[in-house]
């Protein structure tokens, strides 16, 4: 219940720094997310920013959007 209220409150700044930045959250540009995301993790724990990646991993999913904290591996040939 309060990863679903901390989700819920990250979700919410989103919303409102979006609006405030003139930007639509359904096209929210993924090059702007690192702003966002430093804001609200700046002087935060490592859990805390973990939370906030997380809550934005599940808000571009549900929008069905590339999540932009996933981290792509490549293959590695020997």
């Amino acid at each position: 219940m309060h990863t679903l209220i901390a989700y819920r409150r990250t979700w919410l700044k989103m919303i409102a720094w979006a609006a405030a930045e003139g930007l639509a959250l359904e096209t929210f540009p993924v090059e702007r997310i690192g702003e966002f995301y430093e804001e609200g993790t700046r002087g935060r724990s490592a859990s805390h920013h973990l939370q906030v990646k997380a809550a934005l991993a599940l808000l571009y999913h549900v929008l069905g959007s590339p999540n932009p904290f996933t981290v792509s591996c490549a293959k590695v040939r020997p």
